[in-house]
């Protein structure tokens, strides 16, 4: 059984079209990638109003939530007689590659896969509602994490690893501290990049680019939050528990310091 409906039926603005799987009794929700404004839904048809005197898009919405539908359907029905396949996880996973042609792919070496933080991210990253350039943004700011981690583990030389149940205002500031000078690091460490390889070499960071890096950061602890992962946000109790203060206390103190 496939139905459509939309995130926020309530909002003044366009929202996301959600899918609604049933799989052996247990609900999967998946993102269509359309959204709309909740005027042009009719609930009752699960689908946008066709006439094209209010929204010029109608049919071809619904053109794509019916193939939507369809690969729901055929999954739904093939994943049933292999329990073996029945997770939320690997649902998502195939209805991502076969309704958009992606391949969702871990970005952490195979080193790392033991690493309860990195799995969350990889999470994260797959089952976000955002364009395939956002992800890949996510997947750079991946790379720069496990750098960080693995860097930090070289230099102290002793047990260092992420951890949603550890870190904290002081690992984030530290965190800063590191994409502020990773363009010297590179030379020095070049084995890092061969464990998390960009195609170019990384260049000096501004503090808006950090900023926007540290948001993604937040992102992803949110959804940890939001999700049941973890109780922890760094985010919250420190600099007035705002982002913002958090940026700005974080990037004033770093302006005079310099990587030792």
């Amino acid at each position: 059984m496939i139905t459509f409906r939309l995130k926020s039926p309530s909002a003044k603005k366009d929202t996301p079209i959600r899918m609604h799987c049933y799989l052996n009794n247990e609900e999967i929700v998946v993102y269509t990638r359309l959204k709309i404004n909740p005027l042009f839904w009719i609930k009752e048809d699960q689908r946008v109003t066709k006439d094209l005197s209010k929204f010029l898009h109608g049919r071809k919405y619904n053109f794509e939530l019916t193939r939507l539908e369809g690969i729901g359907n055929s999954l739904t029905v093939s994943l049933q007689t292999d329990e073996k396949k029945t997770t939320k996880k690997n649902f998502k996973a195939l209805f991502e590659e076969k309704a958009f042609n992606i391949k969702i792919r871990s970005k952490i070496p195979k080193l790392y896969t033991g690493s309860a933080f990195f799995r969350n991210f990889d999470n994260f990253m797959m089952y976000s509602d955002v364009s395939d350039a956002r992800r890949n943004h996510f997947a750079v700011v991946n790379r720069m994490l496990l750098r960080y981690e693995l860097y930090t583990k070289k230099v102290s030389m002793g047990p260092f690893k992420l951890s949603l149940e550890t870190i904290s205002g002081d690992t984030l500031r530290d965190f800063v501290a590191f994409l502020k000078v990773e363009n010297e690091i590179c030379a020095d460490y070049p084995e890092l990049y061969k464990l998390a390889p960009e195609k170019r070499t990384p260049m000096k960071r501004g503090d808006n680019r950090i900023i926007g890096i540290i948001k993604i950061v937040r992102a992803f602890i949110n959804y940890c939050v939001a999700n049941g992962i973890s109780a922890k946000n760094p985010f919250i109790g420190t600099y007035k528990g705002t982002l913002g203060h958090y940026e700005n206390s974080v990037l004033c103190s770093l302006k005079s310091s310099s990587h030792k």
